[in-house]
């Protein structure tokens, strides 16, 4: 990644107001750049009030493909985070006779992400004089792994899928790690019941 800087003035600044607001801005759009919200869909002709209780749906054997998603640790850590929210919203666990079943699924994929402008502010020793200066990052291109948790309900008695939610994540130990998991479910299932 190459820079740039550039040198503003060789005296103090004044009014440094619409230099701090242009910062600012930049950072806001950069935040909310990042930011990746949950999706969910729902089918439409559905009355999800009619829903009370859950159980798991058997799950089925596959082979591992990655460390991360496919093991039975991941396993429980996301039972308990969807038991947990399930719970939490009202619902009940019924092994013997549960109006929805749950699963869930990892999947993962190879990502390009571009990485845009940065701008660094600060102060710059130049032939023995400070100065303040702006550092300018120019933009740069990377790949990553990139996994997605989705959660499934499915009407047990007409075996139809009615709500699916998801969120993806860079795939990192840190991101499924217990208490991200917790969050990520958190996230995923307040879509659910849909409004």
């Amino acid at each position: 990644m190459s820079h740039i800087n550039l040198v503003f003035f060789k005296t103090p600044m004044t009014g440094t107001t619409a230099l701090q607001r242009v910062c600012l801005l930049v950072g806001l759009l950069m935040l909310n750049a990042c930011a990746i919200s949950p999706r969910s869909e729902s089918a439409k002709d559905v009355d999800f009030s009619q829903y009370q209780s859950f159980a798991w749906a058997p799950k089925e054997v596959q082979e591992v493909e990655d460390p991360i998603l496919d093991s039975a640790i991941m396993d429980e850590r996301v039972k308990a985070a969807v038991l947990s929210a399930l719970v939490g919203r009202g619902y009940v666990e019924d092994n013997d006779n549960p109006d929805m079943l749950v699963t869930y699924h990892t999947t993962s994929k190879d990502r390009i992400r571009a990485i845009g402008y940065g701008i660094g502010l600060g102060y710059r020793n130049y032939d023995s004089y400070w100065r303040r200066s702006i550092q300018f990052a120019t933009p740069d291109v990377e790949t990553y792994e990139e996994a997605v948790l989705i959660i499934d309900l499915v009407d047990r008695t007409q075996d139809r899928l009615i709500w699916r939610g998801w969120r993806s994540v860079a795939l990192t130990q840190k991101n499924f790690s217990e208490e991200n998991v917790i969050r990520m479910v958190d996230k995923i299932i307040v879509g659910f019941p849909p409004q």
